[in-house]
């Protein structure tokens, strides 16, 4: 196609122009702004609010409310709702809204449609789209509004100023985004959104949804059973697929029990954040959490080195991990890193059942163990939990996926999703009958009871007299293996 004369830009910049001062000149004599919100709701979309939206309306035109958090479930007309008062604000006087999403912008989306089948709201835009009325990133009203996209990263959100701040899916935004926008608003009557559905794993959204007094946040809270066009065997089919827990989250919009009941909670965690962890010259240790079960594609091989400054005190030192298409070739390169951190002890996972034996054909045998974590994740989570409380634990800023990891890690765990959380534990849990530190000098054996778990051994301050450096006495209620050498 050949590129436009400069004759034909000017005939098409004056035909625009011509276009333009028509839609001026047809405006409307009543101003859709002088409806009220939720009046205006239903002229713009032809819908009737529900109760639960007439509330939330009213509060996101409201000045004296600054901070909104809106949680829901799916498809509950959330988006819907802040696209009609961004619409409204804009129209009522001169704004500077921003819409941010962490995906696709249902806001803006939402924003366009209502535009494209309302007449009437076309005269308000100060200039209109080539391809929609709308243009496609941002829109300008003859008022001086203007209503702008951004990202949602933190880079993305950074130098734009906005009155209005309208954050779409914030379940899903990095944490940086929640922290970084309120540098960007600004006036006198500023107003933060929050907008989404709670998630499985730890969040800011999750984290101001359950302390919004904390945060200064005002909740409006509604469910799918309140919105009429989800049909009664719509829910049904949903509550026959889904689980307890997504049940809550994704059609209450509530955070499930399991989720309120964290291991750890985040403030302790940001305490353990460092910018900088330094090597004290102390012994290192090592957990090695086996992945390759294929299962999903979460799982991963994780290694985690820590420095065990004292009882209750370490620094992490090392968080790796590789994926499903990488572990073949990943036990040299844990080796490599064995041996450059001087690692005195590696604790790995007993399954899958090779991972031990692979980690000792690429690192000293006598420092490594295998752990049972049906066993032991129990205690190896108590220890971490004391020494996170009591601030013992350094943790590199840079390993954000731990961090987060640790933020959603749950007593009960999920599997191929804790990898980073499980090699860390591995890496801190202390045992000196399970680990010692002196090493027999023949074969040596560790015998666990399952029904109290006691510990029966054939070395060390352990040693009994029915027992020898190479031989013990295996009565039938002990089982074997559960930790070796």
């Amino acid at each position: 196609m050949a590129p436009l004369s400069n004759s034909q830009k000017q005939s098409n910049y004056r035909a625009r122009l011509k276009e333009k001062k028509l839609l001026e000149e047809s405006k409307p004599s009543v101003n859709l702004a002088d409806l009220s919100i939720v009046d205006f709701f239903t002229k713009v979309t032809g819908l009737i609010p529900t109760p639960k939206q007439c509330e939330v309306l009213n509060a996101l035109v409201d000045e004296r409310i600054s901070n909104i958090l809106i949680s829901s479930g799916r498809q509950t007309g959330k988006s819907l709702c802040c696209a009609v008062s961004a619409i409204y604000l804009g129209l009522k006087s001169k704004k500077l809204v921003a819409l941010v999403s962490a995906k696709t912008n249902y806001v803006f989306q939402h924003l366009q449609e209502i535009f494209s089948t309302n007449a009437g709201l076309v005269p308000y835009i100060k200039w209109q789209g080539v391809a929609a009325v709308v243009p496609k990133d941002g829109l300008e009203l003859t008022n001086g509004s203007r209503i702008q996209l951004l990202t949602s990263s933190e880079k993305g959100v950074r130098g734009a100023s906005a009155s209005v701040l309208y954050l779409d899916e914030a379940e899903l935004m990095p944490n940086e985004t929640l922290s970084s926008v309120y540098g960007n608003l600004s006036g006198a009557a500023i107003k933060l959104i929050v907008l989404g559905t709670p998630s499985s794993h730890y969040s800011r959204f999750n984290e101001i949804l359950k302390h919004p007094q904390k945060y200064n946040f005002t909740v409006f809270h509604w469910t799918e059973l309140d919105c009429s066009w989800h049909t009664p065997e719509e829910l049904a089919n949903k509550k026959s697929f889904m689980s307890t827990d997504e049940w809550q989250r994704d059609v209450e919009g509530l955070l499930s029990e399991a989720d309120t009941k964290l291991l750890w909670d985040s403030e302790l965690i940001n305490r353990c954040i460092r910018e900088t962890v330094l090597s004290e010259g102390k012994p290192r240790e090592a957990g090695i959490d086996g992945g390759g079960f294929g299962v999903t594609n979460r799982d991963k091989l994780s290694l985690t080195i820590i420095e065990r400054i004292g009882k209750f005190k370490e620094k992490i030192l090392l968080s790796r991990v590789w994926g499903l298409e990488d572990i073949a070739g990943a036990y040299s390169e844990i080796g490599r890193l064995l041996r450059e951190y001087k690692v005195v002890l590696v604790k790995v996972d007993s399954l899958p059942v090779d991972t031990i034996e692979r980690v000792k054909e690429v690192y000293d045998k006598s420092k490594c163990f295998s752990v049972n974590a049906k066993f032991f994740k129990e205690e190896c989570q108590g220890q971490l939990s004391h020494i996170i409380e009591g601030q013992g634990l350094e943790i590199p800023a840079e390993y954000e996926e731990l961090i987060q990891e640790m933020k959603s890690y749950k007593k009960t765990g999920r599997p191929h999703y804790d990898d980073r959380v499980d090699s860390l534990l591995l890496a801190t849990y202390s045992n000196d009958v399970l680990f010692p530190i002196k090493p027999a000098g023949s074969g040596c054996a560790v015998f666990i009871n399952v029904n109290d778990h006691s510990t029966f051994s054939n070395y060390g301050k352990y040693l009994t007299n029915n027992t020898n450096n190479n031989s013990v006495t295996f009565p039938s209620k002990f089982k074997k293996g559960l930790c070796s050498r």
